[in-house]
């Protein structure tokens, strides 16, 4: 009996080469939502012209249960939230999860970022840089600022900033689709 060969793990670097049209064949058949928090860089912007706007924390919450709905939604991280040198960073997105839930009622779930490499259950870590706003997929980049507690009430140790809910805000980035003119002559 021929045994299964069992390969090695994925790198990291492997794993970064699959495109984002492989990691939702779904998604790109309906307007693919790619989802950020804090972070952009320039490989998500598309070439060419592209609008950027504020939108509500309501229609971000529509836009969010829209692409999960049609298993459109892929969320991105700029850091491994799976090594274990980023602990602050897996913090970090497990409390701003916890505030949109409470105060946008907003479902996210500390899994959506990441992705299952196999069927032995290995996940990685969706990178940021794979992100591309191309076509009809748009790119939703949360942001939020941080405040000091009370000293009154932490007199000991470090203290511990918090997500202030009422900074919360949405951005979204779309490709600005391309009008077709008819060519005038005179």
């Amino acid at each position: 009996m021929k045994r299964k060969q069992r390969s090695a793990s994925p790198t990291s670097r492997s794993l970064r080469a699959v495109r984002i049209e492989e990691l939702t064949d779904r998604a790109r058949e309906a307007e693919p939502l790619l989802l950020s928090f804090w972070d952009i860089c320039l490989e998500n912007l598309p070439e060419g012209t592209f609008t950027r706007s504020r939108i509500t924390p309501d229609e971000a919450k529509q836009r969010i249960e829209e692409a999960r709905a049609k298993d459109a939604l892929t969320c991105f991280s700029a850091d491994d939230l799976l090594a274990p040198y980023h602990k602050r960073e897996r913090h970090n997105h497990k409390v701003l999860v916890r505030v949109l839930d409470k105060h946008f009622d907003i479902h996210l779930g500390f899994s959506d970022f990441f992705s299952k490499a196999d069927e032995d259950g290995l996940y990685f870590s969706k990178s940021l840089d794979l992100a591309r706003v191309e076509g009809c997929s748009r790119l939703l980049v949360v942001t939020c600022m941080y405040v000091l507690p009370d000293r009154k009430k932490s007199l000991v140790g470090l203290p511990q900033f918090r997500i202030d809910p009422s900074t919360v805000e949405f951005h979204l980035f779309e490709a600005r689709r391309k009008s077709h003119r008819p060519n005038r002559s005179h």
